[in-house]
């Protein structure tokens, strides 16, 4: 609004307004201009707030604040101070459809309300356009228009009629509807009409368009009436609409449909008089249709349709024969044969009525007077036939007759066969089953084609096809992702040809699981894995192959192996001994794939081979041992004289002559004592000295000097020592004696009693048993008797002693004593007396000196330490 308008609008207006503010004093005279404003929207739009004289006193224009719907404070920038008592604030590109602006007095912290003003945006009016009206013959002119886009303000729209000789009339509304009511509406005439639109903000107003009312008058709908129903045949009779312009020429339609159907049946004609009658015929049977009518002069616009009226057609016998088809299994050894005989039930447009049952008759072909017939309710029968061909006949009746017969002919058992269809093709085309054949060269009187889901044979379907034609689809029942067996029979006037069958999937996708996965067997480097086929109701498609991943599970790769589909084990190889792997197989079909669950198994360190070897090396040993232990022990006598010779008993020696006093008791005074074992480092000289006897008896005769004068010596091990004393001895130098040292370490120790690594006894061990004979040798001083050392070289417990010094000192001898070397020879029996003769020679040494005697069981040889 422009400001000169403005200020004389402020300063014109006397109206006083009071407002409360909660809990607080009301002020008298204060006022907004202007109340109520509608702006286009995006302009600016000014609000004044006025201050009378009485409420100055609370305050001045400087004292005045502004609010958007009681809680948007407006900047202070948006205001302008006129005068004492007038502050104007200015809204800027004001878009929103409904606010309030709201004035305060705020002074001494007291808020006083001063007014508000309504601020509405929007658009001014588009011109209307498409205008069309309808003449109600003697009731109304109602008309229409398009009022364009939306103004989100009030708006007006004012209809305007105008006639020639009669005075324009005015139609007001708020809508895009506006109607003029009889008397006001002559009929027949030319009418001349056009719309205006006006709001706050803007006005515009339609082109005038000219209507001839018999053009657009439209009558009320007629009345229908159902005369006659018989069967399938319907007569009707519709009525001229009352509220009719006086023309002669009506025209009316009757339309009708089956009330399960969407789709009208339409006849039309023109009715000269009140009434005219529709006949309706080729009906369906027993159903109920809809029937309306509708009505219009010529040129002009029909009437609404009449309310829908139901009528139903009466019973009728079936018009269409069964549709049937038979399986046969057999013969079994008696020529036996099942026949599953199995109809469709007809659909309601054939059947004409309630079916009531079924009528089958089998008439075997060559023997009619066998001829047996059974009724029955349901829609399949099962017979048991013989080898022989049979003709087969279904018809269905209901309570006005019988429906045409549906025959078969059932080949018999041995009956030649007839040809085949050629190469059966599937494929599916726009979301349907579609599937080809080639024709066989003999004339075929149809095709049945039969479809089962797998593996559920009850769920058979078939289908009768033409002989016409090598193609067909099969209904849009057929569920997705189930795999169908798909059967083509030629039909010959000799019976029923052999199928050619084909699986297909109706779509396919990912399998619904994987293969249950197991482990056959395994070894160090290989493993078998066998897996069973997925179910086939959960393929969901053709398995095209299997997919088997492996790895260690250390390792983060699998290996991948993919076998042909018929495949249900792989075998593994090169994998790591003694290693945990995890195995999983994939099925894939066309769509996709589908994993097992995880398998994990180990690999062995050793296989059933490595056992084998090992077991046999263990074995074999084992035998060698056996035989090994079995010659011991057969051997055992052979083997103990290699390894631990037999020491001659000295017992058994051929002693010459013995002390019979000194010597015999020092010896026996020696084997009292402890004695010494010693069974390591000695040295067993054999030799051939050729000392006379005064050299032998010559105290300076040592070891060393003896050693010098030996033609030969051997080492022998382990020789037995034992240590006597004589005062004197005889020896021969003409006989082989044994010369024994012993380690020097061996002298210091000091004498124990032990055993010796030979079989023989320590001499004092026996000591007292040959003490306590008066007949042995060495308590006589006979010689010795040969009985006597038999006996004892026959005692087990018979051995060697050692008599050390200090046994010697033990026993009272002291002084001098001598080395004694003595023939130790063989059974005085063998040897002689000229053997026993033989003196013991040695030298003598003062008693500072240990002189162990050792007596060793060598045959022919002498021993001396």
């Amino acid at each position: 609004m422009g400001g000169a308008m403005l200020s004389s609008l402020l300063w014109m207006t006397t109206m006083i307004y009071w407002c409360f503010l909660t809990g607080e004093p009301a002020v008298e005279s204060f006022r907004t201009v202007p109340k109520s404003v509608s702006v286009e929207r995006g302009s600016n739009v000014t609000i004044s707030c006025i201050l009378t004289d009485a409420t100055l006193i609370h305050g001045t224009a400087e004292h005045i604040y502004w609010e958007l719907d009681g809680d948007i404070p407006i900047p202070k920038e948006y205001y302008t101070v006129v005068s004492r008592n007038v502050c104007n604030v200015t809204l800027y590109n004001f878009t929103t459809p409904t606010s309030n602006a709201i004035c305060y007095l705020r002074k001494d912290a007291h808020r006083h309300l001063i007014g508000r003003s309504e601020i509405r945006s929007g658009f001014s009016p588009e011109k209307p356009r498409n205008i069309s009206c309808v003449f109600y013959y003697k009731k109304n002119l109602t008309c229409t228009w398009d009022p364009g886009k939306e103004t989100f303000l009030p708006t007006t729209y004012i209809l305007i009629r105008r006639m020639h000789g009669l005075k324009e009339m005015n139609c007001t509304t708020t809508t895009n509807i506006c109607t003029f009511f009889f008397p006001d509406i002559p009929f027949p005439g030319l009418y001349r009409l056009k719309v205006g639109a006006v709001n706050d903000v803007g006005t515009d107003e339609s082109e005038e368009i000219s209507l001839e009312a018999r053009d657009i008058v439209k009558m009320d709908p007629p009345k229908v009436e159902l005369h006659i129903s018989v069967k399938n045949y319907f007569e009707v009779t519709v009525h001229k609409p009352s509220l009719a312009p006086p023309i002669i020429n009506v025209t009316c339609s009757l339309r009708y449909r089956n009330i399960q159907s969407t789709e009208w049946t339409e006849q039309t004609k023109n009715i000269t008089e009140q009434k005219q009658n529709f006949e309706i015929a080729g009906l369906n049977y027993v159903t109920n249709y809809s029937m309306s009518s509708r009505c219009k002069v010529p040129y002009a616009l029909w009437s609404e349709w009449s309310a829908e009226q139901i009528m139903a057609t009466q019973e009728g016998e079936p018009s269409s024969k069964l549709d049937i088809w038979r399986r046969i299994t057999g013969p079994d050894s008696n020529r036996s044969r099942h026949l599953y005989l199995m109809w469709k039930r007809l659909e309601d447009s054939k059947a004409n009525g309630k079916i009531l049952g079924y009528r089958v008759q089998i008439l075997p072909e060559y023997n009619p007077f066998l001829q047996e017939v059974i009724n029955t309710t349901d829609e399949n029968l099962t017979v048991a036939i013989n080898g022989d061909s049979y003709l087969i006949s279904v018809i269905a009746y209901n309570s006005v007759g019988d429906s045409p017969e549906a025959s078969l002919r059932i080949n018999s058992a041995g009956e030649y066969a007839l040809p085949h269809v050629g190469d059966v093709q599937t494929s599916i085309q726009n979301k349907r089953f579609l599937v080809k054949w080639l024709a066989p060269n003999k004339t075929v009187k149809a095709y049945v084609i039969e479809w089962y889901k797998e593996p559920e044979l009850f769920s058979l379907d078939w289908k009768w096809v033409n002989n016409d034609t090598d193609q067909t689809f099969l209904p849009e029942t057929l569920e997705p992702y189930n795999c169908y067996t798909i059967s083509v029979y030629p039909l010959y006037h000799e019976g029923v040809g052999p199928p050619v069958s084909k699986q297909q999937y109706f779509l396919q996708k990912s399998p619904g699981e994987g293969p249950k996965v197991k482990l056959k067997t395994f070894w160090k480097d290989q493993a078998i894995i066998a897996w069973e086929e997925v179910p086939k109701d959960k393929t969901y498609g053709f398995i095209t192959n299997y997919t088997i991943f492996y790895k260690p599970v250390f390792e983060s790769n699998f290996n991948a192996v993919t076998v042909k589909a018929d495949v249900r084990h792989h075998e593994l190889r090169s994998l790591q001994q003694g290693t945990q792997y995890t195995v999983y197989v994939m099925a894939s079909n066309q769509a996709g794939a589908k994993n097992s669950s995880a398998l994990s198994f180990s690999t062995l360190t050793l296989d059933e081979t490595d056992v084998i070897f090992i077991s046999t090396a263990l074995g074999l040993l084992i035998m060698l041992f056996a035989i090994l232990g079995l010659i011991c022990l057969y051997k055992k006598e052979r083997i103990r004289k290699v390894l631990w010779p037999d020491i001659p008993n000295p017992a058994f020696s051929n002693l010459r002559t013995w002390d019979k006093n000194e010597t015999k008791h020092s010896f026996f005074k020696a084997f009292a004592s402890d004695s010494m074992i010693i069974t390591e480092d000695l040295k067993v000289v054999k030799l051939q000295t050729s000392c006379n006897k005064e050299q032998m008896e010559d105290p300076g005769m040592n070891e060393k000097n003896l050693l010098k004068n030996s033609t030969n010596y051997i080492e022998v091990p382990s020789a037995n020592i034992l240590n006597v004393e004589e005062k004197e001895t005889v020896i021969s130098s003409s006989y082989p004696v044994a010369y024994v040292t012993v380690d020097p370490a061996y002298r210091s120790q000091a004498p124990v009693s032990q055993r010796s690594l030979s079989t023989q006894l320590f001499l004092s061990d026996t000591s007292e048993e040959i003490m306590s004979q008066p007949t042995s040798p060495l308590l006589s001083n006979t010689t010795l008797d040969s009985t006597v050392w038999e006996n004892a070289s026959e005692r087990d417990d018979f051995q060697e002693g050692v008599i050390s010094k200090q046994s010697m000192i033990d026993s009272g001898m002291s002084g001098k004593h001598c080395h004694k070397i003595g023939y130790l020879g063989q059974n005085p029996k063998e040897n002689g007396d000229s053997m026993q003769q033989q003196a013991l020679t040695g030298h003598c040494s003062d008693g500072t000196d240990e002189l162990p005697y050792v007596t060793v069981g060598m045959l022919g040889t002498a021993v001396m330490m």
